[in-house]
């Protein structure tokens, strides 16, 4: 996965309702807990108000770009 330029251009992947505006995108192993947390809860509150897809990716970059 291309997490640096998933970081710098985010919505050429997910559309922001996907996550929440106070969580910062960061590669998954430098989220901390508190981020994490707040993403694990909305996307847990999205479920419970049957809000389908929890999450979804727009777009993804293989090696051809």
């Amino acid at each position: 996965v291309p997490w640096g330029d998933i970081i710098k251009n985010q919505s050429d992947f997910f559309e922001g309702t996907y996550w929440p505006a106070e969580v910062k995108v960061v590669e998954p192993s430098k989220i901390d807990k508190a981020g994490a947390t707040a993403l694990l809860d909305f996307w847990y509150d999205r479920q419970k108000k049957k809000l389908h897809p929890t999450f979804c990716f727009k777009a993804w970059k293989n090696t051809d770009g």
